[in-house]
């Protein structure tokens, strides 16, 4: 038996010269040179992607280097609401960023829905990291404006008393040692 295909509604038909993302807003790129995505259902292009230049790529590190600071100095859990956010456009938006999928990588709808969920996955996993990481790793874990530290001393356990061996397996001669332990003994590991 023979299966008739039909193709799915496009989102779009065409989304033009795609853009560079930078600092915060989409530039038009300097380049020259363009890579044509196509349809593979149709053989349609459906957009030109820049080939950036290395002009390109040092404006978006020099904006990169501009928000660095800002960025550090953001709390891990102000930096993952925006994962949240986007996560929730991800959901709001599934049906289409699935079907833009079919579009571009020639997948089934079911595949592209599997696809985008995947992903939507992992932005709720980069979400969640600041949690994970909390306790002695995370610097600047708590909310803005919360001063907070980590004070990690470490002690070592050393050995103040001199003791002959005991058997386990003869609770008298064990209460007997450590009945013989005076606080003097336990004044060097205090002190660490």
């Amino acid at each position: 038996m023979v299966r008739a295909s039909t193709l799915l509604p496009e989102v779009k038909s065409h989304y033009g010269d795609l853009k560079n993302y930078i600092g915060g807003t989409w530039r038009t790129p300097e380049t020259t040179e363009w890579l044509e995505d196509t349809n593979p259902a149709t053989g349609r292009v459906i957009a030109r992607v820049p080939l950036s230049t290395k002009e390109d790529v040092d404006v978006a590190v020099q904006e990169a280097l501009r928000a660095w600071d800002a960025w550090r100095e953001t709390p891990p859990l102000d930096r993952a609401r925006h994962f949240f956010t986007l996560r929730d456009l991800m959901e709001q938006h599934f049906e289409d960023l699935s079907r833009v999928v079919v579009q571009d990588m020639g997948k089934t709808i079911d595949e592209a829905r599997g696809e985008v969920r995947r992903a939507i996955e992992n932005v709720e996993v980069a979400a969640g990291i600041p949690s994970l990481m909390m306790g002695y790793g995370l610097e600047d874990g708590a909310a803005s404006g919360i001063d907070e530290e980590v004070v990690r001393k470490a002690k070592s356990l050393e050995v103040t008393k001199e003791a002959e061996p005991v058997k386990a397996d003869d609770p008298d001669q064990l209460r007997e040692w450590l009945q013989n332990i005076k606080p003097e003994d336990f004044e060097k590991f205090n002190k660490a």
